[in-house]
Order: C-alpha cells, then sequence, then structure tokens
C-alpha cells in the first residue's frame, strides 16, 4: 500500500481546522495531517472536522491519530473534534476501538464548507513511520484499555522490531 491510495484535503475557518478524507487512511499518510492538525491546535484553533464522505477506511493508526487530536491539549484546552459524512462501515471501526466517546459523530450528510481546501500528502521517512503506528497505537490504548487486547501484542512487537533495529543502524 503506498500514501496514493489515500491523502487529505485542507482548510482553515476561523477556529475551525476541516480535513476531508479521500480514499484510505492509513500509517502510510497519517502523519500529515496528524502533524497539520496539531501545530494549528497548539496555535489556539480549537474544532476539527473530519469529513469521511469520501473515506475508503482507514486503519487503526489513522484511528490512533484520531484518538491523539482529540486528547490534544493546545492553549484552549482539547479540542472539539466532529466526525462527518461517515458510512457505516466507518462508524463501525471507530465504534470498534471505542473512539466514539472522544469525538462527536454527526449523523447524517453535511455539504462541505465552502472554504478553500489544498492537498496535504505523506512525506514520511520509515522511521518516522514507525514511531507514529507506535504512538497511535499506545493512544488507542490509553483511551481506551479494551484495546489491549487487540493491539498489546502488536505493539509489543513493534516495539521490540525498532529496539533492534535501532541497535543496528
Amino acid at each position: 500500500m503506498t500514501e496514493e491510495q489515500g491523502y487529505y484535503e485542507v482548510g482553515l475557518s476561523r477556529n475551525t481546522v476541516y480535513v476531508r478524507v479521500i480514499g484510505l487512511a492509513t500509517m502510510y499518510n497519517a502523519a500529515c495531517v496528524r502533524d497539520f492538525v496539531e501545530r494549528l491546535l497548539a496555535e489556539g484553533y480549537h474544532r476539527v472536522l473530519f469529513d469521511l464522505e469520501r473515506c475508503a477506511g482507514m486503519d487503526s493508526t489513522f484511528m490512533g491519530v484520531l484518538a491523539g487530536v482529540a486528547t490534544f491539549e493546545g492553549p484552549n484546552g482539547s479540542p472539539q473534534v466532529t466526525v462527518l459524512n461517515a458510512d457505516p462501515s466507518n462508524v463501525g471501526l471507530l465504534e470498534g476501538v471505542g473512539l466514539t466517546h472522544l469525538l462527536q459523530l454527526h449523523r447524517g450528510h453535511v455539504d462541505a464548507p465552502d472554504i478553500d481546501l489544498v492537498s496535504l500528502r505523506e512525506r514520511t521517512r520509515e522511521e518516522d513511520r514507525m514511531e507514529l503506528v507506535r504512538d497511535a497505537h499506545e493512544r488507542l490504548i490509553e483511551v481506551n484499555p479494551k484495546n489491549e487486547a487487540a493491539f498489546g501484542a502488536f505493539l509489543q512487537a513493534l516495539k521490540l522490531q525498532m529496539d533492534a533495529d535501532h541497535r543496528s543502524a
């Protein structure tokens, strides 16, 4: 899987960051949106809209990024994070990892805001991507301890691999 299978369109309006997910939202393209949104939250934006109307699916890393955004502590505290236009499959994924208590899930269709959007594409090195995957899964377990059963062994193996890679570098 490559970054070309998914990307984001982003825009700003007053205190709100708008993110439209195009295609697949995965470990291969999630770092750029995390970095973009968290930078703006640190600058004082306090509302984030994730529009999933054109999202073909998401992996646990992207959902961990959503959890990280929802629990990010900016100058205005944690942001209000709303998911728009999620199909039943994506709603099921969010419910499956227990994120619906952190995110406002707007049921029903919402038109995109009338703002200028720019494309945001991933350009992350492999080492940074593995850190993103680790951090995202740690956050999923932190926000919902039940996720330990699903991701604990994977996370432990990933950390061992990252340590081994670090020692051999």
